[in-house]
């Protein structure tokens, strides 16, 4: 008596525990392509357009993209074997499209596809569409089965209109010989490979890899994400199976099993999976119109982790997109400035004045934090290369920089605890002469805490000079709209400023109120 379909349990560890038989995702395939002598040596490559095995892989690439599960549980060999195994009697035809098997199948084939989605709160580092949505081939992409690039999450994932499946050739190789049962006799059916060619039409949706000369590299080291324009994917195609009381009589080849002895179910000699060297990668140039579309999107978005997510899409398929770096860098910055006033809580009572003090105690932090990464020989650079061009008449802008930079050259000398580094004396002089160029009283008081700060770092520091200072930047700080002496106790109370400070009465008359 034929089991029915409907008790068919299909398990992403085990098919059947009666059969003996295990199906699981695989990442360790060898999915090289055949050298074109090979196929020569196997006879002429069938021409495209005209052969039966490309027609069959092709609908079934499709029908995966497509979420047809009815189609892709006909037309998938694992699925398949799974109700001949375990029936009493050949099947005549298909089940019915309402039977759960093929919502089993495919349940086990998603399993599989969502080891390649990206599942963690990535944050600064997001890339769209996303956690719980992103596409990221991580591992090397020759270890991926084929069906991984043709999900239903590529090809029916907005904006974009998915992905477009071509064919290349395909060609014959050894029969595949299996067991239908354990212990029955070897089997053995035509086998082809055929090769596809997938296209991902929007570069905003399209997966994500490393670079390719980038997936040796250690953990430690940064790698660059990039959006996958196309591959070539190779799938091995049964024939021949209705003898065999399989429903159908062709079947693609996709995720691995194997028997209860540990041999593979079927055997063949060649697997599915992508070609080496047939990636191509989203250029600037390949759909600029898409990447100014998605800025114009971008900028709707209500939730920060999405704009920062676009942005980061766009600047991997761009890196030098200028409109896309200029909003992100601002929308980090914001974030870096915010989070500043969460954690010390200080209120300032005007948004100007805000800004500052956040960036101000970011600076301090750095200064004491060893958390933080010694990149300041960079940001001094950074900052030289702006100064230099400054057109002589923005004298304001120019003093910003002058006190940006010596920030740059405090944090080094902090970092690094090299306290006669002249750096230090450059910072204080930057600072002295961005005080001479502003006239704006936030400014003014930025400059004169700037060169106490300096002086603090001094190796023969004079707290008498240093006295002096701080009580100019009191005196500009205080009046400016926003500011309290409590806010002012806090910056001179916060980290580096705090030990000279409290170490000598002379200081004590800073604390005090007005």
């Amino acid at each position: 008596m034929r089991v029915l379909t409907s008790r068919i349990m299909l398990a992403a560890a085990a098919v059947s525990a009666a059969t003996g038989l295990w199906w699981a995702p695989s990442f360790d395939l060898a999915a090289g392509l055949a050298p074109a002598a090979e196929y020569a040596k196997k006879g002429k490559r069938p021409a495209a357009k005209t052969s039966p095995v490309i027609a069959v892989a092709k609908q079934y690439a499709e029908a995966i993209a497509s979420g047809d599960r009815v189609a892709f549980g006909q037309l998938d060999f694992g699925c398949q074997f799974a109700l001949v195994s375990t029936a009493a009697a050949p099947f005549k035809d298909f089940p019915p499209a309402s039977d759960p098997v093929y919502g089993q199948c495919w349940t086990i084939l998603i399993q599989a596809h969502d080891t390649a989605v990206e599942l963690r709160d990535e944050w600064v580092n997001a890339i769209w569409p996303g956690k719980a949505f992103l596409v990221f081939y991580r591992n090397q992409l020759t270890s991926y089965s084929p069906s991984f690039y043709v999900m239903a999450r590529l090809g029916l994932s907005p904006p974009g209109t998915g992905l477009r499946v071509k064919p290349v050739d395909s060609a014959p190789i050894p029969a595949a010989s299996f067991r239908m049962r354990p212990g029955a006799p070897l089997v053995s059916v035509p086998a082809a490979v055929v090769r596809l060619r997938v296209t991902y039409k929007d570069p905003i949706t399209s997966p994500v890899t490393y670079a390719p000369e980038e997936y040796n590299l250690t953990a430690t080291v940064k790698t660059t994400a990039q959006a996958l324009k196309a591959v070539t994917v190779k799938w091995v195609v049964l024939s021949g199976l209705r003898k065999l009381g399989f429903p159908g009589d062709t079947a693609v080849l996709n995720l691995p099993m194997a028997g209860h002895d540990g041999d593979p179910i079927p055997f063949v000699t060649e697997t599915g999976g992508y070609i080496p060297n047939s990636g191509a990668w989203w250029k600037p140039s390949d759909a600029p119109e898409v990447l100014s579309a998605a800025l114009q999107r971008m900028a709707q978005y209500a939730e920060q982790r999405d704009r920062i997510a676009l942005l980061n899409r766009v600047l991997i398929v761009d890196p030098g997109h200028v409109a896309a770096l200029t909003i992100l860098t601002g929308e980090l910055y914001q974030t870096l400035v915010n989070a500043g006033a969460a954690v010390h809580q200080v209120p300032i009572g005007d948004a100007a004045l805000a800004v500052r003090f956040n960036e101000l105690y970011w600076n301090a932090y750095a200064q004491a934090s060893r958390r933080w990464n010694n990149d300041h020989q960079g940001a001094i650079a950074t900052h030289e290369a702006v100064l230099q061009d400054i057109p002589p008449e923005r004298v304001a802008l120019k003093a910003r920089v002058l006190l940006e930079l010596a920030w740059s050259r405090i944090g080094k000398v902090a970092w690094n605890r090299m306290l006669d580094d002249p750096g230090l004396v450059r910072a204080y002089k930057e600072a002295e002469e961005a005080f001479k160029l502003t006239d704006r009283p936030l400014d003014k008081f930025t400059a004169t805490y700037t060169m106490a700060y300096a002086q603090a770092y001094m190796p023969n520091r004079d707290n008498h000079a240093m006295l002096e200072k701080l009580t100019e930047a009191r005196r500009w700080y205080l009046q400016l709209a926003g500011a309290s002496v409590d806010s002012w106790r806090f910056l001179l109370l916060n980290d580096t400023l705090k030990g000279v400070v409290e170490a000598d009465p002379a200081f004590k008359p800073l604390l005090t109120a007005s």
